[in-house]
């Protein structure tokens, strides 16, 4: 946009402000998300400054995320908010909950947004306290729930320490879910963790994993999403063939173009 398009954008933005307050709190949050983004691609930073003064006072549930500051280039903002979420999530991981699981999905996206942000060094560290503190957490309810926290430890040491050693920690997620006692719980937990060794590793062993899963329609996502990042473009044909009907192999295709966007290592 030229000057002139960027103050017309930036007008019309700013008479959606005083609308917002009238919005549900859920709503205006994301309200005003949406206007953070289009005063930052209007280069508009008095106004920008204005949601952002909003954000400092927000309270937990209103306020902007580090993805979301991310998004809109606000890094040091975005390395401070991810921050916070990884010691909010290592406090309640701290007590006994059987919803571990959410706290340490924070914890996983916070430490990869870290690394995302390009603070890699904050990323290691708050990742080897968690590590080390992970110990203590009171998840020895074998099943499904700890071995999601398990996964997305894996996850956040994947991104930053690398995927050879995140393997171990999938191993002892593996285990918890295999001890799950509701089989769909388990089912679930499995095709994740299949999923997610597929990602990590495309190799002739992920194949296997795949091909193991007892869901035909879980099973072939996982090859298709598999054979796309290796480009083994005649697998992938054979895989969409296994589809029921042209609904499914369209829907598998739209998702490997719009939502799973495969990139070849």
């Amino acid at each position: 946009m030229d000057k002139g398009d960027n103050a017309l954008a930036s007008r019309s933005l700013v008479k959606a402000l005083p609308v917002i307050d009238q919005f549900e709190p859920w709503r205006a949050h994301y309200a005003r998300i949406k206007l953070a983004k289009g005063f930052t691609r209007a280069g508009d930073e008095k106004n920008l400054s204005r949601l952002l003064k909003f954000d400092e006072s927000a309270d937990k549930a209103n306020r902007f995320s580090g993805h979301d500051f991310l998004r809109i280039g606000q890094r040091k903002r975005a390395a401070a908010r991810f921050e916070q979420e990884v010691n909010d999530a290592l406090g309640e991981l701290e007590s006994e909950t059987l919803n571990a699981h959410f706290p340490a999905g924070q914890l996983e996206r916070a430490i990869i947004g870290l690394a995302d942000a390009g603070e890699m060094k904050l990323a290691r560290d708050w990742l080897a306290r968690a590590l080390k503190e992970g110990a203590a957490w009171n998840i020895e309810r074998i099943g499904a729930f700890s071995s999601a926290v398990f996964q997305s430890m894996a996850k956040a040491v994947a991104r930053v320490e690398g995927r050879e050693a995140a393997l171990a920690i999938l191993d002892i997620a593996e285990d918890r879910a295999k001890s799950a006692t509701v089989s769909g719980w388990r089912t679930a937990a499995l095709g994740s963790i299949a999923a997610f060794r597929v990602e990590l590793n495309p190799s002739d062993a992920a194949e296997a994993i795949a091909r193991a899963v007892r869901s035909p329609s879980r099973r072939r996502e996982l090859l298709v999403k598999l054979f796309a990042k290796r480009q083994d473009w005649d697998k992938l044909h054979e895989a969409l063939d296994t589809a029921k009907t042209p609904i499914q192999a369209a829907d598998l295709i739209y998702s490997l173009k719009f939502i799973w966007r495969p990139q070849a290592d």
